[in-house]
């Protein structure tokens, strides 16, 4: 009986320890992105405030197919996303957009608005836009000295 019980115990031991795992997995939480650059919000006429997490996604001062891509999270931690674009007809500067579509999430933003201005000696960009969300209301914005390629 000792042995059975000894045997048992040994091979119970076995299967426990062999279930150990030694590398600990870290929860995977996501780590605030710092802002690369400075775009100033609004929230239906409220005062403005920093973007988070602002970044360049693209750009492209350097064909007649203008555009600029900007990233950020609004306070609520929603992402926005600004695609100010320059139209084929447009008899504005090379360097600079004239159209703006703007997405929240899923949401496509409405009354639009958006323009911006690329300094070729500088490769800082200047901006501004405008644009509204049913979840949110209307968001107005400026961006200054975004460095560009």
């Amino acid at each position: 009986m000792t042995t059975k019980f000894l045997a048992t115990l040994t091979l119970a031991t076995g299967l426990l320890s062999s279930c150990e795992d030694d590398s600990v997995q870290p929860d995977l939480i996501p780590v605030p992105r710092e802002s690369s650059i400075t775009v100033e919000v609004s929230e239906k006429g409220a005062a403005p405030y920093a973007l988070k997490e602002a970044h360049v996604l693209t750009s492209n001062y350097k064909s007649a197919a203008t555009s600029l891509v900007i990233s950020g999270k609004l306070n609520s931690g929603q992402l926005v996303e600004l695609n100010f674009s320059r139209t084929p007809s447009s008899s504005a500067s090379p360097n600079s957009t004239n159209e703006l579509t703007a997405r929240l999430g899923t949401e496509l933003g409405t009354a639009t608005s958006g323009t911006t201005t690329y300094n070729s000696q500088t490769k800082l960009v200047d901006g501004s836009f405008s644009t509204t969300f049913s979840s949110t209301g209307q968001i107005t914005g400026v961006l200054r000295g975004v460095p560009v390629q």
